[in-house]
């Protein structure tokens, strides 16, 4: 289950007032808003989540409680890095803030009623109704936790032990498992309020420690290999570390700097699927030696003397 920062999505702040970001609501439902863009599944997507942060947002009490939960994590780097909002199509309307657009569309203030009464919550993210549905006014508080895994760990797999309220079990994560991604542990939290109710869930955040060797984009992985020279000329074959061990693959001769090759299946298992993987890319760099002897230095003129004419 993946995070969903409600403040990003509407592009305000924590500190943001109720009015404003009722005001920056108006906007973007403007803008988004499936009557202006007819058969736009994307604008559509984003309407909905543009509706599910105003929901949130708009409610003193499920603001305080997303305050609460975003707390865990706020200081990394790539948190929240999932709610990027950058347009990836075109929209063709008028400025929504000219005076004939409250005519044509509609009161801005009365979208979100309407919208209310005619959308079904239930399509909500899984994020929304794991937190904020009213299922769970009988529940107790959910318990947050951070886990720091290897990135070894999230590639092959990992078992822990955790000790919730003095109490040990065996957690075990799946190969594939992504950066901010939170496991529900149910019926770990704290207490229910009344006695029909039921205990609340315990929410673990797993945080993977980076490793400079590689970069992860999704499933697939990127590194980059030096290669010495004869390589590089001659073409061969060469060990290429992954996360967890190694293998061989053959470079061409007269490979280009900076070229990268993909190797199928060679990336991070997918995590509802582990049985299948991305792809590891690598960008092949060399160096040019610098410290030839002597014997060396002869060799590469009389290649030179082979090739002259072919160079000229």
């Amino acid at each position: 289950m993946i995070f969903k920062d409600y403040y990003k999505i509407l592009g305000v702040s924590s500190s943001s007032t109720t009015d404003e970001i009722k005001k920056a609501y108006r906007k973007l439902a403007l803008l988004y808003h499936p009557d202006r863009n007819p058969d736009n599944k994307v604008a559509e997507e984003k309407f909905k989540e543009i509706a599910e942060a105003y929901e949130v947002l708009s409610d003193v009490q499920k603001r305080k409680e997303f305050d609460n939960l975003r707390t865990f994590g706020s200081s990394s780097k790539k948190f929240y890095s999932n709610t990027s909002y950058k347009d990836d199509f075109d929209f063709n309307f008028e400025n929504p803030y000219k005076s004939n657009s409250k005519e044509k569309y509609g009161d801005p203030e009365k979208l979100w009623e309407e919208f209310k009464k005619d959308y079904n919550f239930k399509n909500f993210s899984d994020f929304f109704k794991n937190f904020f549905s009213a299922k769970r006014k009988n529940k107790g508080r959910d318990k947050t936790a951070k886990l720091t895994i290897s990135l070894a760990e999230a590639f092959q797999g990992s078992v822990r032990i955790l000790n919730i309220d003095n109490k040990k079990f065996r957690l075990n994560i799946k190969p594939g498992i992504e950066d901010d991604q939170l496991l529900k542990i149910p019926r770990k939290g704290h207490p229910a309020p009344t006695l029909d109710g039921s205990p609340g869930d315990f929410y673990l955040r797993i945080k993977i420690t980076p490793d400079s060797r590689f970069e992860l984009k999704g499933a697939d992985i990127y590194t980059e290999k030096y290669v010495d020279i004869y390589n590089v000329l001659l073409g061969g074959k060469i060990i290429i570390e992954n996360i967890v061990g190694s293998f061989k693959i053959n470079i061409p001769p007269g490979i280009s700097y900076g070229k990268v090759l993909r190797i199928k299946g060679k990336g991070m298992p997918l995590y509802s699927n582990p049985d299948k993987k991305g792809d590891f890319y690598i960008k092949i760099k060399y160096k040019i030696p610098s410290d030839l002897s002597s014997k060396e230095k002869q060799l590469l003129e009389e290649l030179y003397e082979l090739n002259k004419k072919k160079l000229n």
